[in-house]
């Protein structure tokens, strides 16, 4: 355990055991708990189909936010953080959702870019506003859920909800933390490649054309968070098989839980088919609609990146909580 070649692969062989034992588990499952049987090797024909069917969809995006990221990089000044208090941070706050509304980037496009806006130095509610908000805040967001919604109130209640809990929350982060370092990570915040002068490869100083510049960086984006991006299409596959082989896996409470798995378009397809043919929108759902996009399992895992260990747990706690308030005052309003 101590040679090398094991600890160069450290992280990959651990992540290769957890996966194991996730597969693993599922073979042991009762069908009295709901779960129905099937072969490891059908295991693994639905994780390797998942998994392909999430990174076709969601790659796409994840090279048009490295994209994005480079030339905000190469081309935008650096944010000069200064101590504000009180009104100053709501402000942070709604920055950072503002910018969503410009940045169509999608779930996984837009954790490069958060990365790129922690290294500018942007203000911490502003980049944790940012990270919530532009799931849904952006303008594939906001089309995405008025076709799922059909233009009916519930749409006003999602995007609504999605702007508090983002906002909320960006100040709540900053508030309680005492340093950015308590929120992101130091290899972000001192050792960013384009600033590091010692660094050859600094890509500022190259004498070579902005395009060719920010093709170089686009390409080095995508290789610091590619391991993160399939680590989470790998989880989000084997969440996948769980629903998939549960025996009431059409029930509205299993399907509650594919915005937070599954790729976008499966997730928008159900919701819409569901309301189409009558259903309705109870709290529950509405947390699955806002939450399952913020907190989306290759988000988390790719955002592990950036954030602190103990903020990003504070951040999904913080988050969860907020929808889950919002969605029962809407309910509670609704009903009255």
């Amino acid at each position: 355990m101590n040679s090398p070649l094991f600890r160069l692969f450290r992280k990959e062989v651990y992540w290769l055991l957890f996966f194991i034992g996730l597969v693993g588990l599922r073979q042991i499952l009762p069908q009295a708990w709901g779960f129905t049987s099937i072969s490891f090797v059908d295991e693994l024909a639905v994780i390797l189909q998942s998994f392909m069917q999430v990174v076709l969809v969601t790659l796409p995006f994840l090279l048009i936010g490295t994209i994005f990221s480079a030339l905000f990089e190469l081309f935008f000044a650096d944010f000069v953080i200064t101590n504000q208090r009180g009104p100053l941070k709501f402000i942070h706050s709604l920055a950072g959702l503002g910018l969503s509304l410009l940045t169509p980037l999608g779930e996984i496009g837009s954790v490069p870019f958060t990365g790129k806006l922690i290294e500018k130095g942007w203000p911490t509610a502003a980049v944790v506003a940012y990270f919530l908000s532009v799931p849904l805040i952006n303008p594939v967001g906001l089309a995405s859920v008025f076709v799922i919604t059909g233009g009916s109130k519930v749409f006003i209640q999602v995007i609504l909800s999605a702007i508090i809990i983002a906002v909320f929350s960006g100040l709540i982060i900053e508030i309680t933390s005492n340093t950015r370092r308590d929120v992101f990570k130091e290899s972000l915040l001192e050792l960013p490649m384009l600033k590091n002068k010692s660094n050859p490869s600094n890509y500022k100083d190259l004498k070579i054309s902005p395009l060719n510049k920010a093709a170089i960086l686009s390409v080095d984006i995508l290789l610091q968070y590619s391991r993160l991006f399939i680590i989470g299409s790998i989880l989000s596959a084997i969440g996948w098989l769980y629903l998939s082989s549960y025996t009431y896996s059409e029930d509205l409470a299993v399907k509650i839980l594919l915005p937070f798995i599954s790729e976008t378009g499966m997730t928008g397809s159900f919701l819409k088919t569901y309301l189409a043919n009558g259903g309705s929108v109870n709290w529950i759902l509405q947390i699955s609609m806002i939450a399952g996009g913020m907190l989306h399992v290759q988000r988390v895992v790719m955002a592990s990146k950036m954030f602190q260990r103990q903020a990003l747990i504070a951040l999904i706690i913080v988050t969860l909580l907020l929808t889950v308030m919002i969605s029962l005052i809407w309910n509670f309003a609704t009903i009255g």
